[in-house]
């Protein structure tokens, strides 16, 4: 069967879900595309004040709906091209959904570096990827989740008891790995393609740097 003739036979089957999914292409291209010239209209030398008007604590309550807008449709988009290829080939459309979650996740990283709601810093850009990660990760539980956990579950032997504690074990292992995978994608991504302020902070140097900061405040405290 052709991709068309696929693509036919999933209008048929869900009009309401397909043609929503070509809305989300149209809000998430038109939210880049705002993103993309607003950048370029009010960007100045330097980051991470990239739009004037962002005051230090001020909001910019039109980038904020713009990144949320092209998250949840880029993302709901994403869902539903790896549950429909997830039909056809379950093993194929596990390595292709940690290959769109982490474009989808990057995607949206950019999204915040081109259209910031507010003035970012690393560690604020840190706990946007935590956002993302997190959000787009029970976005695609909520489309594909129940689906995995029931082929998990079915036992070809029909008088035997599905093993529930085994398929739920191997669902937790498989949801992990598929965590890691995205996350290493998504991180990867912005550590190679975006300047150093969208960088994660690692957990290690985090850490560190919290207990330095607490070294230096109780020194000041003795002084």
């Amino acid at each position: 069967m052709s991709i068309l003739n696929q693509a036919k036979e999933e209008f048929n089957r869900s009009p309401i879900a397909t043609i929503s999914s070509g809305v989300g292409v149209l809000i998430a291209g038109t939210s880049l595309f705002i993103a993309w010239f607003s950048f370029h209209s009010e960007s100045s030398a330097t980051y991470p004040s990239v739009n004037n008007f962002i005051s230090e604590g001020g909001m910019n309550v039109r980038n904020l709906l713009l990144i949320v807008a092209y998250f949840l449709a880029i993302t709901f988009l994403t869902a539903r091209i790896i549950r429909f290829v997830a039909r056809k080939h379950s093993l194929a459309a596990f390595f292709t959904s940690v290959i769109a979650i982490s474009l989808t996740n990057f995607s949206t990283v950019l999204m915040i570096y081109l259209a910031p709601p507010r003035a970012f810093s690393q560690s604020t850009f840190t706990s946007a990827h935590d956002l993302i990660f997190y959000g787009s990760g029970i976005i695609v539980l909520i489309f594909c989740g129940k689906a995995v956990l029931i082929d998990l579950l079915r036992n070809d032997d029909k008088d035997k008891e599905p093993n529930i504690m085994g398929g739920l074990f191997m669902a937790l292992i498989l949801l992990f790995t598929w965590g890691g995978f995205v996350w290493s994608g998504q991180t990867k991504l912005t550590n190679t393609l975006l300047p150093e302020i969208t960088h994660p902070i690692p957990i290690n140097q985090s850490s560190s740097g919290k207990s330095g900061s607490e070294i230096n405040k109780s020194s000041s405290q003795n002084e």
